[in-house]
């Protein structure tokens, strides 16, 4: 089991490894051809992309869970009817959806997302998002097969094609002048041509794999929504916030900030994704050893995905938010280095979302969903009343402040439920990874360092910044082994040389 965790999360890793530098690339070239309001714009529409969440119902990441177990009793009937009761499900919501937006595009452009300007482009936009929701829903089954059967490999070169496909795509239409119109075609397409390939590549990795239109069993779909519904309610919560985010900054603020909250929020994103892409395979291993073994063996999961990941975490943040001014103006230019106080907020937020990530990913694969579900429904709430509360004291940083203070506490109410369900005596046991001196006092130490590097060779470039970030590393990770939070074993273990 060790061996296929390490190998998905290898793969998970690279694939964002590659994507990474693109969105880098990609931001300052989008802001030179269409403007900070277009990408604020083109931020806007795609909210409508984000709230599929309401027509996929939380299936695609139950069926995970579904085909993990019904797959390791090699039942490919049952998959097969999980699948196509699914598939039938989303033409019919999806239709709905189509339906209302179509019917309402005028009311969603001006006032639900408060664009004044370029409204003909706006509503092209979201209706080309709507068409989008349909391929997105179909290619979300299609990795809930693969991520089900543990071949997060695949998964995850499909994503990174699609990445890759888009970014050409999208350097190909703005070279081209044809703007956010262009943006909105290369989207479609992109996603269709990955429609194909995963219908072509799912049919030869899992043989008898069937996807029918018209199948679709009552019982099955009752058995999914039995589970789907708490997935669903958090998955509404959380996907709920960034677009409700960028709406109240439209309204509150102008559409140039909801490009800057959006520029931050994926250069937070692209970060993390490269942390938390390797406990991917965490949801279904903790699915395929829960139903094989029991209760008792998966927090063991959960405790050795720690010890990699916060060492690896604390010293990849507090690096960051050293060299963020610099990397701001080094990468956007000092026009937009009122950015920087937003990206160190969003940042910091990120960092307590991602120390969630085990605990979250455990709790919603053996079947609480429902502990998840509290916690993100309080977490959400926390971040509308403190946004609204945060813009009105403090600006357009308080509201950023807002989304930091319900990230934290999504932190402690997740490790919260989950002490309950482990029957964990201490919360203290839930924190210790954070506490332990092993690992407090090679921060202080790195941190002192790096501040001394950084007088000496101030990260002005990228060749600097770089330069720093290797000096970092390096004696962040000797002072671990000198400190023994990691010893040659963990080494060993990481590479599915010991399988306990």
């Amino acid at each position: 089991m060790i061996k296929k965790i390490v190998k998905n999360s290898i793969f998970s890793i690279l694939g964002n490894v590659i994507t990474f530098p693109i969105y880098f690339f990609l931001v300052p070239y989008m802001l030179k051809k269409i403007g900070s309001e277009g990408y604020g714009l083109w931020a806007l529409t795609g909210i409508i992309s984000s709230y599929q969440v309401f027509v996929e119902f939380g299936f695609t990441a139950t069926l995970v869970r579904y085909i993990a177990k019904e797959n390791a009793d090699n039942n490919i009937d049952k998959i097969n009817e999980y699948l196509s009761t699914t598939l039938n499900s989303f033409l019919i919501l999806w239709g709905v959806l189509f339906i209302i937006i179509f019917v309402a595009n005028h009311i969603i452009v001006k006032n639900l997302l408060g664009i004044k300007s370029n409204l003909e482009t706006g509503y092209f936009l979201v209706f080309v998002a709507s068409i989008n929701v349909l391929a997105n829903l179909i290619n979300g089954l299609f990795k809930s097969i693969y991520d089900g059967i543990q071949r997060l490999d695949i998964s995850n070169i499909m994503s990174t094609i699609q990445v890759l496909l888009s970014a050409l795509g999208t350097f190909g239409v703005l070279e081209k002048g044809y703007g956010l119109k262009g943006l909105g075609y290369n989207l479609l397409f992109v996603s269709v041509l990955l429609l194909l390939s995963n219908f072509l590549i799912a049919k030869k990795i899992l043989q008898g794999v069937k996807l029918r239109i018209g199948r679709f069993d009552y019982r099955t779909f009752k058995e999914l929504l039995s589970y789907s519904v708490n997935l669903q309610v958090a998955s509404l919560l959380r996907m709920f916030v960034e677009p409700l985010n960028k709406i109240l900054i439209s309204h509150f603020f102008s559409i140039d900030k909801v490009g800057y909250y959006e520029i931050a929020l994926r250069f937070s994103g692209s970060v993390s994704s490269i942390i938390r892409s390797s406990l991917n395979p965490i949801f279904p291993a903790a699915s395929e050893i829960n139903h094989r073994y029991g209760l008792n063996i998966v927090d063991n999961l959960r405790r050795k995905s720690n010890k990699f990941l916060v060492p690896i975490v604390v010293n990849v943040y507090i690096f960051i938010l050293l060299v963020v001014p610099y990397f701001i103006s080094i990468w956007l230019g000092n026009k937009y280095v009122s950015i920087t106080s937003i990206m160190i907020i969003i940042f910091i937020g990120s960092f307590f979302s991602i120390l969630n990530t085990a605990g979250f990913s455990i709790l919603n694969g053996i079947g609480y969903a429902m502990d998840v579900r509290k916690a993100v429904f309080k977490s959400v709430v926390i971040n509308i009343i403190g946004s609204i509360l945060g813009a009105f004291i403090y600006g357009f940083n308080g509201f950023c402040l807002g989304y930091l203070f319900s990230m934290i506490y999504g932190y402690v109410a997740i490790n919260n439920y989950y002490q309950k369900r482990f029957y964990i005596d201490e919360i203290r046991y839930m924190y210790l990874e954070l506490l332990d001196y092993r690992l407090l006092l090679p921060n202080i130490i790195v941190l002192v360092l790096t501040l001394l590097m950084m007088h000496f060779v101030p990260p002005n470039t990228y060749f600097h910044i770089m330069i720093n970030g290797v000096f970092s590393v390096i004696i962040y990770l000797l002072l671990l082994f000198v400190m023994k939070v990691f010893k040659f074993e963990d080494i060993r273990l990481l590479f599915g040389k010991i399988d306990k």
